[in-house]
């Protein structure tokens, strides 16, 4: 099951306070374990990844990144593939735009 596109997709990339200590290896049930929570500021990963949704129709939709509080900031553009859409997704590109893309197909 894809997205439909009409949905908003994430991609995450690391996201800690300064300062935090995690314990390694995870424990054997996967979880792990958080010696210390750090502090303020917030670090930030970078990243860039290329998402491909499968799609039918044949039209391309419209992709935006998103600004924090969900409002569109920067039109990504699209590409068609064999299968349906692709983009470029990037995250962390500028101090309001985090990591949301929205997508919006017109009818």
């Amino acid at each position: 099951m894809g997205l439909r596109l009409s949905d908003t997709a994430l991609y995450l990339t690391d996201l800690k306070n300064t300062g935090t200590e995690v314990e390694d290896p995870h424990t054997k049930d996967g979880r792990v374990l958080v010696r210390n929570a750090g502090q303020l500021p917030l670090l930030l990963e970078r990243g860039k990844i290329e998402m491909s949704l499968k799609h039918a129709s044949g039209k391309l939709p419209q992709v935006w990144a998103l600004k924090y509080d969900g409002m569109r900031a920067v039109a990504v553009e699209p590409r068609a593939t064999a299968e349906g859409v692709a983009f470029d997704a990037q995250a962390v590109t500028k101090p309001d735009v985090f990591y949301a893309f929205e997508l919006v197909l017109s009818d």
